[in-house]
């Protein structure tokens, strides 16, 4: 089925399931702006899992670094809020909500005692602008308790609200709680009804903290739905041919209402923060994710660009990204359509399909003293990790190796291809994703295990000298979602394997 979407006064025209692809140059870009961007990005070991430009409402590029694929869900961490404030503006379109009620009257039955001022104080309108009393540390609950809602609920504001900006996880969680309490339904649930259902959007979720969505965070989605979500804001609402939500929501929730103070949240210039969204450059305005999971709208020139990945450094990393990008996609483009390049189109293309995720450089095939070190199990020095032991056996097309830690002695397998991506169960972060590994030379082995849905990776680097022993690196690349396993010392060959199930 064809949809219209009206971006424009002109009007535009997108598949409703899939956004259409156009050549950049018909929509007024150089093709070499994309091939230098990924040229860049892996020059300067930007590692992005996808990415999407559009303008006019069709895809310019898009590309995803294998073993990454366009179809597979992503977390969005904080780009989450500004999914969340799109729920909070469906309830006020639907007069479920009033931005100047107060949080307390909300939940009640969770109040355990007398309440200082300060936070029967707090309104809606407080937490979707960052100012409900909180510093800037970007949680005011001890994640440790139960029930963060109500933890939340009867801890007092740091400062009085609506003086201060002070980025908050906990005050967007609140309002998907507002959301379910107004609605009867998990956020998750009633964003479907009432947007994604109506956008082609299928197979998205979101995590939870005792039966409420995680509003500041946890939302799993396609780089393309992240677009369409994005097309919808441009679109002031609207989506083929209906109103989806009210336009007056939106032109409030974008636009600047308090100055970022706190200096870990300035991005790109510090224009300001709306309703749970950015303010970037020449009018621009999106989303800012840990990580890098993001999108920004540039209604000027009717672009719209996000993407996703590993940026490990959320305050340092995203914003090479976003710094690298202005210059080079934005570079001489026309507001009429450019003439056509077929060879430097077809090189674009090319690029796009053959993007992959690093690996080290690193021999064409295994050193001969792999073959020394498989079939043996290694005893562990000391460590944080308690990391016991680990064996390396051999395996179709690569290696295994088996750890174990703990207390308890668990085991933690890994599968790695020496020519491809090994994908499986990741089972020490309950994830699932892919381990591959090279020989840097005839003494360095590094594996490189990826995470699928959660932020990280995991690197580890074995130094194999002539006796019997190795050097063992083993630390991890993200955040705080996964299992974070750190290892450096060295490990012993000792008699016997560990059995090989």
């Amino acid at each position: 089925m064809r949809l219209s979407l009206c971006n424009t006064e002109k009007g535009r025209r997108a598949f409703m399931e899939e956004l259409q692809m156009a050549s950049p140059e018909s929509l007024g870009i150089p093709s070499g702006n994309f091939l230098e961007f990924y040229r860049q990005l892996a020059i300067n070991k930007l590692p992005l899992h996808h990415f999407i430009f559009l303008r006019h409402g069709r895809i310019a590029s898009m590309g995803s670094w294998y073993p990454y694929t366009s179809q597979m869900n992503h977390i969005m961490y904080s780009t989450s809020k500004t999914i969340t404030s799109l729920a909070i503006g469906l309830c006020v379109d639907e007069g479920l909500l009033d931005l100047d009620c107060h949080i307390v009257d909300f939940f009640p039955e969770l109040i355990t005692g007398p309440l200082h001022p300060y936070n029967k104080m707090r309104t809606i309108r407080h937490l979707l602008t960052m100012q409900g009393g909180e510093t800037g540390d970007a949680s005011s609950i001890d994640r440790s308790y139960p029930n963060w809602l109500k933890s939340y609920l009867n801890t007092p504001p740091r400062v009085k609200p609506g003086t201060l900006y002070g980025y908050d996880n906990s005050g967007t969680h609140t309002l998907a709680a507002i959301v379910q309490k107004v609605t009867g339904k998990k956020m998750v649930e009633y964003l479907n009804e009432k947007l994604f259902v109506h956008m082609g959007i299928t197979g998205v979720y979101w995590e939870e903290q005792m039966g409420i969505n995680t509003g500041s965070r946890g939302f799993h989605c396609k780089i393309q739905d992240i677009a369409k979500i994005a097309l919808l804001i441009h679109q002031k609402g609207m989506w083929d041919g209906k109103r989806i939500i009210s336009n007056e929501w939106l032109e409030e929730a974008i636009r600047s209402h308090v100055e970022v103070t706190h200096f870990t949240s300035y991005v790109d210039g510090n224009p300001g923060y709306g309703y749970q969204f950015w303010r970037y450059r020449n009018g621009a305005y999106g989303s800012k994710g840990h990580g890098g999971q993001m999108f920004i709208i540039c209604p000027d020139t009717d672009i719209i660009w996000a993407f996703q990945g590993n940026l490990e450094d959320g305050y340092g990393h995203l914003t090479e990204v976003v710094h690298l990008a202005w210059p080079l996609l934005f570079k001489n483009i026309s507001d009429t359509p450019l003439p056509e390049n077929r060879q430097i189109l077809g090189h674009l293309r090319e690029m796009e399909n053959g993007l992959q995720m690093p690996m080290p450089k690193g021999l064409r095939e295994p050193s001969r003293r792999e073959g020394t070190i498989v079939g043996k199990t290694y005893e562990v020095a000391k460590n944080s990790s308690q990391i016991h032991s680990m064996a390396i056996n051999q395996i179709d097309n690569g290696l295994k190796f088996i750890f174990t830690l703990g207390i308890n002695n668990d085991r933690w397998e890994i599968e790695a291809w020496y020519n491809d991506w090994k994908e499986q169960e990741i089972t020490v972060t309950q994830d699932y994703g892919w381990a591959r590994y090279v020989w840097r030379n005839e003494h360095v082995m590094e594996c490189i295990i990826l995470l699928r849905e959660k932020l990280g990776s995991y690197h580890l680097i074995i130094y194999a000298d002539d006796d019997n022993g190795l050097s063992i690196d083993l630390y991890p690349v993200g955040w705080r979602d996964f299992n974070r396993l750190s290892l450096f010392g060295m490990a012993y060959c000792r008699e016997g394997n560990i059995e090989d199930i």
